[in-house]
């Protein structure tokens, strides 16, 4: 359960430094680069989560 909670707050880290990092230099695609990194953050939550409950 911890590695779980610690996996997730990598990932909003993740996603967030980008961004704010995206919205900061272009803020019409940081738009975009957002929705795109949260689906990816998303997946991999849930591959992480799926993963950890098989165990």
């Amino acid at each position: 359960m911890k590695r779980l909670i610690v996996g997730a707050l990598k990932i909003l880290v993740f996603v967030g430094g980008f961004t704010f990092y995206g919205l900061g230099m272009y803020p019409s695609v940081g738009g975009g680069f957002a929705l795109f990194f949260l689906s990816l953050a998303l997946l991999s939550a849930w591959i992480e989560i799926k993963s950890t409950i098989r165990k």
